[in-house]
């Protein structure tokens, strides 16, 4: 598997590795202006240019503030009204709820999916066949089967939050790691998100954990997202 930005370029039988994008590259001084106001006005423009469609749009609703942003610009817009969101009580993975009590609001119902467990296993093959690697976490199986759902309703497009909790700080995990800065008065983690630079300065918190994938996993168990 190749790191974030990097390409693999495969020529005359040889084959190298390089990166092509570092987040340190691309990062600069906003304009100061934390304003609500502004940040919505951004919001908005970003989620409008997902709206043009000829095929009729969906969210992916969690409940969450990554698909509660989405529903929250583009619901009720261009005929955006139904959501979709996964649901298996039994295995602590349940959101509908939430999801409808916030797209409720917005004019989007949100429809349950669900997976019937004795179709984990050949679901479980079927799509590490298509991601060519073992699947990390289960909610690629509901991502899958919100998808298939939806395609069978008449969806071709559904609008994601994808990036929305780690923009917005949406995962307990976050305030978490704030209650610790908070603590120490150390806010050196903030220098930049979950990358090279800011992961030893977050470690310093936390001496039993190491910071890859792993940890992620951990901490995404520990907090419930």
């Amino acid at each position: 598997e190749l790191p974030p930005g990097h390409v693999l370029r495969r020529r005359n039988g040889r084959h190298e590795v390089r990166e092509f994008w570092e987040l340190r590259s691309g990062a600069g001084e906003g304009e100061g202006d934390p304003r609500q106001e502004r940040i919505g006005g951004i919001l908005g423009k970003a989620v409008e240019r997902q709206l043009m469609s000829d095929v009729p749009l969906g969210i992916m609703s969690s409940g969450g503030i990554d698909s509660g942003l989405i529903t929250v610009f583009a619901g009720g817009r261009r005929g955006i009204d139904r959501g979709f969101s996964f649901r298996a009580p039994d295995r602590a993975y349940d959101e509908l709820e939430d999801a409808r009590a916030l797209s409720g609001a917005f004019g989007v119902s949100v429809d349950e999916v669900g997976i019937p467990e004795e179709d984990v296993p050949d679901l479980l093959a079927q799509l590490t066949w298509f991601y060519d690697e073992p699947l990390p976490r289960p909610h690629h199986l509901a991502a899958y089967a919100i998808s298939r759902q939806a395609r069978a309703e008449g969806f071709r497009v559904l609008l994601s939050g994808e990036g929305g909790d780690e923009l917005f700080a949406g995962y307990a995990r976050y305030d978490e790691l704030g209650q610790e800065m908070s603590r120490t008065h150390d806010t050196s983690p903030l220098v930049f998100a979950h990358n090279r630079v800011a992961l030893p300065r977050i470690a310093r918190f936390f001496h039993d954990r190491r910071f890859g994938n792993a940890y992620r996993f951990w901490c995404a168990e520990r907090t419930h997202g």
